[in-house]
């Protein structure tokens, strides 16, 4: 944890923004409704978001208590919140194998010169390639550049779409060798 690392514990972990598009940091706490005019699926991926942003900008892992204030925190209807639960679970298991990968691919950068939002973006996304195998490759990428466009900028939407192309290429690639 943090006490190992020298590193002071802030009573309220700063870990998320208050407007879209700016990355001011905020707390994790407050009510932070969805817009409900966009998928279900899209309101889970952007939760999900926000729970891994968290946890990584307070260098945590996954924990339940954590995800429970997360959810006390935060108003989902059950269908968006157990879509969002499945990405949150399944992006922090698979974390190392997931960064190894973003890393191959992301051709002269590091994880850790990425930007925190445009970091788990990719994170979720690539998870969403590797297990999520009924969401076509097309509509993760999609959904990854608007959600980065969202809370992060236009030129992450270039950038993310770029690296997810080449990780989804080679990822669902294999997996049609292997399957015929």
């Amino acid at each position: 944890g943090h006490a190992e690392r020298g590193i002071p514990r802030s009573p309220r972990p700063a870990c998320w923004w208050r407007t879209p598009g700016k990355a001011a940091q905020g707390s994790c706490r407050g009510r932070h409704a969805v817009s409900h005019n966009m998928s279900s699926r899209r309101k889970a991926r952007e939760l999900a978001l926000q729970y891994l942003y968290c946890i990584d900008l307070n260098q945590e892992g996954f924990s339940e208590k954590g995800l429970e204030q997360f959810w006390s925190d935060h108003e989902a209807v059950e269908d968006v919140r157990s879509f969002a639960e499945r990405l949150i679970r399944g992006t922090t298991a698979e974390r190392g194998n997931i960064d190894g990968m973003i890393q191959t691919y992301a051709e002269n950068w590091s994880l850790d010169r990425l930007a925190v939002v445009d970091r788990n973006v990719l994170r979720l996304a690539a998870y969403e390639i590797l297990k999520e195998k009924d969401i076509p490759l097309s509509v993760i990428i999609n959904e990854a550049i608007e959600v980065a466009r969202k809370f992060s900028s236009e030129e992450s939407g270039t950038f993310i779409n770029g690296l997810l192309d080449r990780i989804g290429k080679v990822m669902r690639k294999e997996e049609k060798v292997k399957a015929g």
